[in-house]
């Protein structure tokens, strides 16, 4: 999972999350990233999958409906 961000530090949402996905933080500055990715807004996380594509999701910034659409789309760490 990666968590594109302006923030210079992790939020509580993402430590949360990160207790049962791997979170990756990316930051602003990390043009090439935003640019490999299409990212113009903040925050924004994508899900990489193992065939390429990118899921990203767009719904509201609350831990169940992330959480909901990460399990979806991930196994989770053990």
């Amino acid at each position: 999972v990666l968590l594109f961000t302006d923030k210079s530090t992790t939020t509580p949402l993402a430590r949360a999350l990160s207790l049962d996905f791997p979170f990756y933080q990316v930051a602003s500055s990390v043009a090439s990233a935003l640019s490999d990715f299409a990212v113009d807004a903040f925050p924004r996380i994508a899900v990489l999958n193992p065939d390429g594509a990118t899921n990203f999701y767009d719904g509201k910034l609350e831990h169940k409906p992330i959480y909901d659409f990460l399990a979806t789309h991930i196994k989770r760490t053990e």
